[in-house]
């Protein structure tokens, strides 16, 4: 059942159902006689504990990552041919259709209770050390400056980008922006 909110921004709950369903599976294979249960029926119930496992722990795989999503931004870089030129339409990249639940996520991701689900991960603020060192820098893949991309300057549009790129891996459209 599709739900009008989304609840993205909070613990993944499912994965501790998936690990319990698992666990079960496993402890009615090992001794179905505890459960009164026939060799033949603790297949079929362990399959269900099995199929319950998957389907919650697909559900808290995608809570996580789309978690994980609110810290990256891809790159996008296009040449001087390669961006279209009109005089009646200004292009401002690539684009997406906006409804509510990208209303919904931006404002969650405004919550102050929500800013630390911005913040860079320890990994990439290891790097961003090692870039600014100019004796690591060429082998970390930098010149000795910064070359992340500037996620403070961006401010809100960082946000928005963030939330658009995980509507886009959902849904595998892309709207190219007329406006």
């Amino acid at each position: 059942m599709a739900y009008p909110l989304e609840a993205l921004l909070r613990p993944a709950y499912e994965l501790r159902a998936a690990a319990v369903s698992g666990l079960a599976a496993v402890v009615v294979l090992w001794s179905p006689s505890t459960f009164l249960l026939t060799s033949g029926y603790s297949w079929v119930f362990a399959g269900g504990l099995i199929g319950h496992a998957l389907w919650r722990g697909c559900a808290g795989l995608k809570i996580l990552g789309y978690r994980a999503n609110l810290r990256r931004q891809r790159r996008y870089v296009l040449s001087s041919s390669d961006i279209p030129c009109s005089g009646g339409r200004l292009f401002l990249g690539r684009g997406f259709r906006w409804d509510q639940r990208h209303t919904q996520r931006l404002h969650e991701v405004r919550l102050p209770e929500r800013q630390a689900l911005l913040r860079p991960g320890l990994s990439e603020r290891v790097a961003a050390v090692l870039r600014r060192l100019p004796e690591t820098a060429s082998a970390v893949g930098g010149d000795g400056v910064d070359t992340r991309r500037h996620s403070a300057v961006m401010g809100m549009a960082q946000r928005m980008h963030q939330i658009k790129r995980m509507i886009w891996r959902l849904s595998n459209r892309l709207y190219v922006n007329q406006s």
